[in-house]
């Protein structure tokens, strides 16, 4: 009995670190998308926000980031969005899985405003979203629904991608 106890401690450990390692990455994959937008003028102007809507994990990671790193000339700030209905001037908003109930309503609000919307493990409504491949993470590209945004993606962005 104490040998499963301690297989179980460990295990649930293990499995800690590996969601704290999926926040890591997929902060960075965020950074990195961002780099490889060009957003309106009118956008490039302020900081660079980010915002999360319901990942906690996910925000603390991206504030690391953004104390240390810019996009451009902006610096970045990250924004805690409690609801669909909390959405506004961002650059980026991600939705955590657990929310993707909420993805319908955010797109149809914003499908023509340059927000680029990051998803996890999203079917539909998304311009990026994170989808895991053979144990690892990755990512497609909706391109047609970031032009329709005003956004512009360079191709390396879309060649990295899955499709």
């Amino acid at each position: 009995m104490k040998r499963v106890l301690v297989f179980l401690g460990l295990f649930v450990l293990l499995m800690s670190d590996l969601s704290a390692q999926l926040e890591k990455i997929q902060a960075a994959f965020i950074y990195n998308f961002a780099k490889y937008i060009e957003w309106p003028v009118s956008y490039r102007r302020g900081d660079f926000i980010i915002g999360v809507l319901g990942d906690v994990k996910l925000e603390t990671e991206l504030k690391k980031i953004a104390r240390v790193k810019m996009i451009g000339t902006q610096k970045i700030k990250i924004e805690h969005v409690a609801s669909a209905d909390e959405i506004y001037d961002l650059h980026v908003l991600f939705v955590a899985k657990r929310r993707n109930k909420d993805l319908s309503k955010i797109y149809d609000v914003y499908k023509n405003m340059p927000i680029l919307i990051i998803t996890d493990g999203a079917d539909f409504y998304y311009d990026i979203n994170f989808v895991v491949v053979d144990g690892h993470l990755k990512y497609k590209v909706n391109p047609a629904s970031i032009k329709t945004k005003g956004l512009k993606i360079k191709e390396k962005l879309i060649k990295l991608s899955v499709k």
